[in-house]
């Protein structure tokens, strides 16, 4: 049972880290984005929006994509897992996929890392777009859709490209020209994945996030995105600020995630949240007590906050409270219809 448990609160923590790497390399900037229907996801997947050669790699891997409408942008989400190999291995074989199914142009598992060489760049004296030129060859591949290693260690590997509405030479020209990449205005879809070392397990877990080539950052800027109505089942706390809201667009998976932030302290934002669940008619599981300490004391789920494991009926909620570097609190709540969630599948 720890080991069960022990693993959703690192699942739960490690898909909140995937976006936040995924889109951390985004500005954004305000705009009028539309809302995005549900039916768009089933359409986007088979016209092609999506970047169909790398859905279609995805699923000769054994990953199978699933639809999500995240601030009103359609992405995609895949897991799984493969047995006594390590990140490297894992990188090595998605990649080979990549370039037969014509995403890659060759395989860059041999590569130094984008970050590694990003992070040694002092992009303020840099006046001539020179930065790129050691690492031309990737950047562009980065930049044209191709999907390269931007993160290494020995039990962790990061890969990542994006699909821009313009080509890499007119993107470095523009960075000549302004000083930065822009790439908010000019991003049309992006790809990731990363593979992570459990050593416990001997295995490697796997997970990737797309987007269709209608994507757009600006909706990852809290203010910047048409604010869908407040779910009924899980209210904003006191002062707090909606950061994003995620929804299944698979008939046969509901689900639903917010994350929230809030200048209350953990305490108020725990008792908030316990007696306004409870007056909708939410239950704490049989869980509760072991989820609460076990989110406390889990070193390798870096979580020290607080921790609501609640059902009703047929559906079960999960509420997690951790505290930010700047002092604040953010507060990550999923919703789901019991047996709706889908196991891991075993890399091909």
């Amino acid at each position: 049972m720890n080991t069960i448990l022990k693993n959703t609160l690192k699942i739960t923590a490690a898909g909140s880290i995937v976006f936040a790497i995924g889109f951390a390399t985004l500005t954004q900037n305000p705009q009028e984005p539309t809302a995005v229907k549900e039916a768009e996801a089933d359409i986007s997947f088979f016209n092609g929006k999506d970047g169909t050669e790398f859905t279609r790699a995805m699923a000769s891997l054994g990953l199978k994509p699933r639809p999500y409408d995240f601030n009103g942008n359609v992405m995609y989400f895949a897991s799984g897992y493969a047995d006594g190999k390590t990140p490297a291995d894992v990188m090595h074989i998605v990649q080979n996929e990549l370039v037969n199914y014509g995403v890659n142009k060759r395989n860059y598992s041999d590569v130094t890392p984008m970050q590694a060489h990003l992070r040694s760049v002092d992009w303020r004296q840099d006046k001539n777009g020179e930065s790129f030129e050691p690492i031309q060859d990737i950047s562009k591949a980065y930049i044209s859709g191709e999907v390269i290693p931007i993160e290494k260690s020995s039990g962790y590997i990061a890969m990542a490209g994006v699909n821009p509405k313009k080509s890499y030479e007119k993107v470095l020209e523009d960075y000549k020209e302004h000083k930065e990449l822009g790439l908010n205005e000019q991003l049309g879809g992006y790809r990731f994945i990363d593979a992570t070392h459990e050593p416990n397990l001997e295995r490697t877990m796997i997970t990737a996030v797309w987007s269709d080539d209608e994507f757009s950052s600006n909706k990852f800027e809290n203010k910047s995105f048409i604010k869908p109505p407040p779910d009924p089942n899980i209210p904003a706390c006191i002062g707090c600020d909606r950061d994003f809201r995620m929804k299944s667009l698979a008939s046969d998976e509901p689900y639903t995630a917010n994350k929230f932030t809030t200048n209350a302290d953990l305490d108020t934002t725990y008792n908030f949240y316990r007696q306004a669940m409870i007056n909708r008619g939410w239950n704490e599981s049989g869980f509760q007590h072991k989820m609460n300490k076990l989110a406390q004391h889990i070193p390798e789920a870096r979580i020290q906050g607080r921790f609501l494991n609640l059902e009703k009926g047929d559906q079960a909620m999960n509420i997690i409270m951790l505290p930010a570097e700047d002092g604040k609190v953010n507060v990550y709540a999923t919703e789901e219809g019991r047996g709706a969630q889908q196991g891991m599948v075993k890399l091909k």
